[in-house]
């Protein structure tokens, strides 16, 4: 009797080039969609506060220089500079939060109450800058984390066995008898 195979016993190769280069495309994706949502709120609320001619500020102020620390979070946690990721960080999380506060404000108010688009609306569009912070997050690791296959099964057998042949080659040399040390004995 043959049994279904279900492919539970499979797994993904972390390091297939095809999975990588699928997922860094599809969160590129998401990092272009998420980000224009969140520049249209952003460009809307910006209308409140500056002149038409300077609304494009608000977007490049929050969203752009959002990236711009999640990315440099990372090179500072790569770095060992823990305090000033920490210190980046909140400020990445300071700009999310006011980027989705804008959001949600641009279509709370834009929308007709009572309706799906007033009830949900602003929710979603809050969602984007979080979104954003996400997907260039999850890119910035996968792009900067190198594969440690220091600790795999494989080569810390090798890494075993180098040690032992030079344990080996050492016995060995401790155990050579010269000609002069068996005529003296």
């Amino acid at each position: 009797m043959s049994r279904a195979k279900t492919g539970a016993g499979s797994t993904v190769n972390p390091d297939s080039i095809g999975i990588y280069y699928t997922v860094v495309v599809f969160l590129c994706a998401a990092v272009l969609a998420a980000g224009v949502a969140s520049v249209e709120g952003l460009l809307h609320a910006a209308a409140w506060m500056v002149p038409d001619y300077l609304q494009w500020t608000l977007p490049v102020a929050v969203d752009v220089f959002l990236v711009g620390t999640a990315l440099a979070t990372l090179a500072l946690r790569k770095r060992g500079a823990r305090w000033a990721a920490f210190g980046v960080a909140v400020v990445t999380l300071v700009l999310v939060a006011f980027s989705s506060t804008a959001n949600w404000l641009y279509v709370f108010e834009s929308t007709v109450p009572g309706t799906p688009d007033h009830l949900y609306g602003p929710w979603l569009k809050a969602a984007m800058p979080i979104l954003l912070l996400a997907a260039v997050e999850i890119i910035a690791a996968l792009t900067s984390t190198r594969n440690n296959r220091e600790n795999s099964p494989l080569n810390r057998a090798k890494r075993d066995l180098k040690q032992a042949r030079a344990e080996v080659r050492a016995l060995k040399k401790q155990m050579r008898v010269t000609p002069q040390e068996v005529t003296e004995s």
